[in-house]
């Protein structure tokens, strides 16, 4: 993976320290997702300052943010640790994650027009060519994501946007770090009826649909790491 100082300071000097600790976090939250450093790995500020070419001080204001998202934690005597996986903890990443993909959908049907369904339609296209060409790969997560952050958008709500940005990195690492796939016919049918739904402008019906949708994914999440725990105790 390309250092931090490769990718933005080529030519270039960061005018505030906020932005470019901001930048630091992105790098090292890729790099989490990505799997370089994976769940359970612990990390030190030192050793993380020198892969991404910055300070202690970048780094350790980058590793804070992260902390805030549930993606690292603090390690005692050794500074940090990626966040490990388990059942426990993905109920409550998801059933957070439903909320908010739940209230988002409610507000978006309520402020739909035929302008924001275009847009939506236009997402979920990406989401059905990804399901049908590339049904266990990075560009289907991504597709994924884009889908459900439209409707945030289009809930039109800062504070909601806050929220569910908070709760991405958490969510994304599940998804890239287990093998729980939702099969095509399933991804296709529950995304495209939540879609009707919103281009329709029914609140109730959006959201119930948006929050069952990530809540089964979910269950199915917690069901694979509950078995997975199970087997190595």
């Amino acid at each position: 993976m390309s250092s931090l100082t490769d990718k933005h300071s080529r030519g270039r000097t960061v005018a505030r320290r906020e932005s470019f600790d901001k930048q630091a976090a992105e790098w090292l939250r890729a790099a989490i997702i990505e799997g370089e450093y994976p769940p359970g790995q612990r990390l030190t500020e030192a050793s993380l300052a020198d892969d991404a070419q910055v300070s202690r001080s970048t780094m350790r204001t980058a590793l804070l943010y992260l902390a805030a998202e549930g993606l690292v934690v603090q390690a005692a005597y050794s500074g940090w640790k990626v966040t490990e996986l388990s059942a426990s903890d993905a109920r409550e990443v998801y059933t957070l994650r439903s909320a908010l993909d739940g209230l988002a959908a409610q507000l978006a049907a309520q402020a739909m027009t035929p302008a924001s369904a275009d847009q939506l339609h236009e997402r979920l296209a990406s989401l059905l060519e990804a399901a049908r060409e590339h049904p266990s790969t990075r560009q289907l997560a991504e597709a994924d994501m884009a889908f459900h952050s439209c409707i945030v958008d289009l809930a039109n709500n800062r504070r909601l946007r806050d929220h569910y940005d908070r709760i991405t990195g958490a969510v994304l690492l599940y998804v890239h770090a287990t093998n729980v796939r939702a099969s095509i016919e399933t991804i296709i049918d529950e995304h495209t009826a939540i879609y009707q739904a919103l281009r329709q402008g029914d609140p109730e019906l959006s959201r119930r649909l948006a929050e069952t949708h990530v809540l089964t994914y979910g269950a199915d999440l917690e069901a694979e790491l509950a078995l997975a725990q199970s087997t190595t105790e």
